[in-house]
């Protein structure tokens, strides 16, 4: 069963009054596929406002919609559950579903080898929930949560970055206590301009029990001064291309038990198993 698939679940994660007991088969932010019974959350986005399809995911067959459009503020429709902001709602539903979640949560991000790293993880550990598609924005990473399992007990996340900042606020909703690091290189940089930006706030993005760097950051030219970072962030256990580098004591102990498996040629995935 999944975490959202009735008014009742999305009243209580949303913090919001909505008309009870309305099934919710389907989730979707595009109007173009709407089915009977879908939650439609409306995004203003850079191509298209999602607002402006409203009437439409009703007319499909869409039970429940989510707005920030001031021309539903004091509409009638019960139907219709007007927000100040249709991305803030996303973060307070995915937040707070996470607050009642009690496995594990990993978090994985760097420049390539996200999806394939995610696949991996998920496929491995017992009852896990992961990134639907490569759905690894402000937008999508809420997503994939809405549609995991409630009885997972690992939820394996992307996180993806386009542009400053994004790590950090995906970090503040997901709250990983596992992070993987697949990389860091020159790639995704159309609106991050250079590495430096990437390299710059590292030691905010990691406050993990673990992380793992996948061994192809030893190719950046200034890694060491990566690997220097590393040491005073909030982090349990650090590992470069599978070897632990130190412990850190002072945080809380960690009851992963790490196993290392070797999937590809050079590169080393170090899978969380209980």
């Amino acid at each position: 069963m999944k975490f959202i698939t009735n008014s009742n679940d999305l009243s209580k994660y949303l913090d919001t009054p909505i008309k009870k007991n309305i099934q919710i088969k389907d989730i979707s932010i595009d109007s173009r596929t709407i089915k009977k019974d879908s939650l439609f959350i409306a995004i203003n986005g850079e191509n298209f406002n999602g607002n402006d399809y409203v009437d439409e995911a009703i007319h499909k067959g869409a039970c429940l919609v989510i707005t920030d459009s001031k021309r539903y503020k004091t509409s009638k429709n019960k139907n219709i559950i007007y927000v100040n902001n249709s991305i803030s709602a996303l973060k307070k539903i995915t937040s707070n579903i996470l607050k009642s979640f009690d496995g594990n949560v990993v978090g994985i991000t760097g420049s390539n080898g996200k999806t394939t790293t995610t696949k991996i993880i998920a496929n491995v550990l017992s009852k896990s929930s992961s990134t639907l598609k490569n759905y690894n924005n402000e937008i999508g990473m809420p997503l994939s949560i809405f549609n995991a399992k409630q009885n997972s007990n690992n939820l394996v996340i992307e996180m993806g970055a386009a542009k400053p900042g994004d790590i950090k606020y995906l970090r503040s909703i997901l709250k990983p206590n596992i992070g993987v690091i697949t990389n860091i290189g020159n790639s995704h940089l159309e609106k991050l301009k250079n590495i430096k930006v990437i390299d710059d706030p590292l030691e905010k993005r990691l406050n993990f029990n673990f992380a793992f760097f996948g061994s192809s950051i030893g190719y950046y030219e200034n890694y060491d001064k990566i690997l220097q970072k590393i040491i005073s962030i909030k982090c349990k256990y650090v590992l470069f291309s599978g070897l632990i580098l130190f412990e850190n004591n002072n945080t809380t102990k960690n009851t992963i038990i790490l196993k290392q498996l070797n999937v590809l040629p050079n590169i080393n995935y170090v899978l969380m198993l209980k």
